[in-house]
């Protein structure tokens, strides 16, 4: 903290606050999925400079909250997790070392004796 400046919480929930009025539109579009850049603008306030970041986390959470209200489904994010039978028409054949790969883009041997590096299947 820089001597002779001082960032009371209720300056931070000020500010957050205006700020969030700026953004308003965005939050209620995008949810909690903003949160990472909602914060990092509200950081990135320049009166906001020498505030303290947990007095600022806490001004977001309580915003976020304000305004969106708890967590619901539309805030869950759904990992794609990519399973053999999206594979197609692609067939598992055996690796030189017994274990089982789809086609030749897995553990395949060149002349040098080397195995090529893997190369990942990316779900649709």
């Amino acid at each position: 903290m820089l001597v002779g400046v001082i960032v009371t919480k209720e300056d931070v929930i000020k500010a957050v606050g205006a700020y969030t009025e700026t953004v308003k539109d965005r939050l209620v579009k995008d949810r909690y999925k903003f949160f990472g850049m909602f914060f990092g603008g509200a950081k990135a306030i320049p009166s906001l400079k020498w505030a303290n970041g947990g007095d600022i986390k806490e001004a977001v959470d309580a915003k976020m909250l304000e305004v969106l209200g708890p967590k619901d489904e539309r805030d869950v994010i759904v990992k794609k997790v990519c399973c053999l039978g999206l594979l197609g028409d692609r067939k598992l054949v055996p690796r030189v070392d017994g274990t089982r790969s789809q086609g030749n883009t897995f553990g395949r041997i060149k002349d040098t004796g080397r195995r090529e590096p893997k190369r990942r299947i990316l779900c649709p």
